[in-house]
Order: C-alpha cells, then sequence, then structure tokens
C-alpha cells in the first residue's frame, strides 16, 4: 500500500525498484526511498527541507547497518523522522495486522504508523529517490514557528507514540533504544 499526498510526485521507475526489493528482501514490511523536496515557497525553506532530507537519507544508511528493525525504530522515536508518508510503500498485510493509523494521534499519526511497521516488520531503505515532494509556505512539519496549538500537538503526539512502545514492549527495550539512539547512532 501506498500513501501518497496528492501533490508529491512519485519518480519513474520507483514502483519496479520496490517490488524488486520487497522480492529480494521477503522479511520486511516496508521499503522507502529519498525524498527530493521541490516548491515555489521561500528559497531559505526550499534549502532548510533539502538538508533536512539529505539527513535523514543519510541517516537510513546508517541505521541499515545495524539490520532491519531497531536503528530504524530507535531514530523514529528518539531522533527525527526519516521519511513522510508518501515515501514509504508497506505490504498490505501489515497494515492490517497493525489496524492502520492510531485515530488517538492527530499530528504525526504516520510517524507512529512507521514505527510500528519498522519494528514489527522490519524496514528496507532504497537509496534512491523515492518522490519529489512538495513544500508548501509554511511547511507544516518544518515550521519555523508554529502556532503553539500545533507544537502542542506535536508534543502530545511524541509523547502518546513514545509511551505506547513503552508499554508495548518494555522499558528495557524502550530506554535501550533511548540510549542507542543518543549514543551510537549520534556518532555515524
Amino acid at each position: 500500500m501506498h500513501f501518497l499526498d496528492d501533490d508529491d510526485l512519485v519518480v519513474d521507475g520507483h514502483y519496479a525498484a520496490v517490488k524488486s526489493a520487497f522480492e529480494s528482501h521477503p522479511d520486511v514490511g516496508q521499503v522507502f526511498g529519498r525524498i527530493e523536496p521541490f516548491g515555489s515557497g521561500l528559497k531559505a525553506q526550499l534549502d532548510h527541507e533539502c538538508r533536512y532530507f539529505a539527513d535523514a537519507a543519510h541517516k537510513a544508511v546508517a541505521c541499515a547497518r545495524f539490520g532491519t528493525r531497531w536503528a530504524y525504530t530507535a531514530t523514529m522515536l528518539f531522533d527525527s523522522a526519516l521519511l513522510v508518508c508518501s515515501a514509504s510503500i508497506i505490504r498490505r498485510a501489515c497494515v492490517g495486522a497493525l489496524q492502520g493509523f492510531d485515530p488517538e494521534i492527530r499530528l504525526m499519526e504516520d510517524a507512529d504508523f512507521h514505527v510500528r511497521v519498522m519494528r514489527e516488520f522490519g524496514v528496507h531503505f532504497l537509496n534512491r529517490t523515492a518522490i519529489r515532494y512538495r513544500i508548501g509556505s509554511p511547511s507544516l512539519m518544518h515550521s519555523p514557528n508554529p502556532p503553539p496549538s500545533q507544537r502542542q500537538e506535536e508534543i502530545s503526539a511524541c509523547r502518546r507514540m513514545q509511551a505506547k512502545y513503552r508499554n508495548q514492549r518494555g522499558l528495557l527495550e524502550y530506554y535501550a533504544l533511548a540510549i542507542f539512539t543518543r549514543v551510537v547512532l549520534k556518532m555515524l
């Protein structure tokens, strides 16, 4: 399943690359690739988004060194988002098994969903552009001055996502991933 935003563009050959990745990695439930921002907003904003997603791709490559689950999950939980929803394709069976998106999370519901897919089923990063991601002005994801209500929703979503993980996977795994993110992954 591909949750593609109507203003994002899939690059030529992406679906064939994803199909090949799923065939060669039958143990993973998710495949995602690089994100290439574009749009008509301010140049400074577009430059910021380009740097952010280049850094996300660098982190995804580093995560791959540690397998298909732990480092990706840890980065999404304790560092920053590696992807946007449009950059990911998920096996249909995984969506049903996890019962889709959490309706209690209003912002970042996609990040929570991706964390659950990554941890439960594993992920494969395609080190090639998957989508061209349209950037609006201001960007909801990286607004320089979000309204207080948006910032509060983000904090609430992050807390809920982390609390769910802690409750489902236990304190030991939760804190091990937090330490792993802040020590090992920061050095890469």
